[in-house]
């Protein structure tokens, strides 16, 4: 770790269930298409940081997730399953459902709908602030609205930190537009290059031009097997793709093409792209080798069963867990004897007094127990 450098990346942007419907191109034309379902934790500020952790970074993630939402436990299991502080993981009783569903052809990315409960969170600037003021830099996303994002830039513009920001999408790169603060680098695609940029095919003196119009101190433009493109005002440079056999999925590769940059500069004064591009390499080659946008991200079959849920939370609140066995065959059986004792009485089979010495020798019992 460089001198004067936080303690840990910090990343703040969306967390949240992703769904994937695959077809074959033989469907194509039907409205209703015959295909398969796949689930898995994703958004893209989740997938920078599960990257990151996966890769013995120090990395903490900054969200929001909604309290009684069914992945709730699932998203926080899986971040501290892979290594990322949740910290500044907040649940919110009142933000509506997130997710990301998308329509996949042979793997192929059609169109996909997505719903970014994060928005709708008023983030108290405090407690953003002493959030990045202990980290080393800040990666934010666009699935943040322009005011979260603002906000961001900001801070880490009042602390000297830098900022990193990805695209996300077509409509959600243009949300940096309106920013009047350094953006240190603004990554993102060919397709959401065009829509910030208003141009279906832009030039070389168009991206520097975008630097300049939007405070980008430089601009990472992936362009899929063609390479990328580094921007800054002035000069644009193209670094070709990393060579990679066996690619099973390109679903996530802009995010962990972003966390591979984020590693190199957690280690470095500055990003050399010359020396940048092993740690590129080696993030975009775990993820583009297996199905799921980060590896594993795709749920197994026992990680969506409600009843084994269910059993968990009532295990969790009734503390029975914490009992040695004697101790819970005592509960059990006082238990059940209450229920045999009130049926009982119910069914005039006992007497008054005996229901009443009974109770009191359960409670005896179950008070022990305790």
């Amino acid at each position: 770790m460089r001198k004067g450098q936080g303690e840990y990346i910090l990343v703040v942007g969306a967390a949240h269930p992703d769904i994937f419907a695959d077809y074959r191109k033989s469907q194509e034309d039907r409205v209703d298409k015959p295909g398969e379902l796949k689930y898995s934790i994703g958004g893209t500020a989740y997938n920078i940081a599960v990257n990151l952790g996966q890769h013995h970074q120090n990395v903490a993630l900054y969200t929001f997730i909604r309290s009684e939402s069914l992945f709730t436990d699932l998203i926080i299991n899986r971040l501290e399953e892979n290594g990322v502080r949740t910290d500044f993981v907040q649940r919110h009783d009142y933000m509506p459902e997130s997710g990301f569903v998308a329509l996949r052809k042979e793997g192929k990315l059609v169109s996909a709908v997505t719903a970014s409960g994060i928005t709708q969170v008023a983030f108290d600037r405090l407690h953003i602030k002493s959030a990045i003021k202990d980290a080393a830099f800040v990666v934010a996303d666009c699935n943040l609205d322009e005011h979260q994002l603002n906000l961001i830039i900001d801070i880490a513009n009042n602390l000297d930190k830098k900022i990193l920001v990805s695209g996300v999408s077509e409509s959600k790169a243009k949300r940096i537009q309106n920013n009047e603060k350094n953006i240190s680098l603004f990554s993102l695609n060919d397709e959401e290059t065009n829509s910030l940029i208003g141009k279906s095919n832009y030039q070389h003196s168009d991206l520097c031009e975008a630097c300049s119009d939007f405070n980008i101190e430089q601009m990472v433009v992936t362009q899929g097997k063609d390479g990328y493109l580094v921007v800054d005002q002035d000069t644009v440079t193209h670094h070709p793709a990393p060579k990679i056999n066996n690619v099973v999925s390109t679903s996530g590769t802009g995010d962990a093409f972003l966390a591979g940059i984020c590693h190199y500069l957690h280690n470095n004064e500055e990003i050399d792209w010359e020396r940048a591009k092993n740690s590129i390499s080696e993030y975009v080659s775990a993820v583009i080798k297996q199905e799921g946008s980060t590896v594993g991200a795709t749920t197994k079959d026992n990680e969506l069963s409600v009843r084994d849920r269910v059993n968990d939370q009532i295990e969790r609140i009734s503390g029975v867990s914490d009992y040695p066995w004697w101790e819970k065959a005592t509960i059990v059986i006082g238990v059940m004897s209450a229920i045999i004792t009130i049926f009982s009485f119910v069914s005039g089979t006992v007497s008054t007094n005996d229901v009443s010495n009974w109770v009191e020798q359960i409670i005896s019992i179950v008070f022990l127990a305790s």
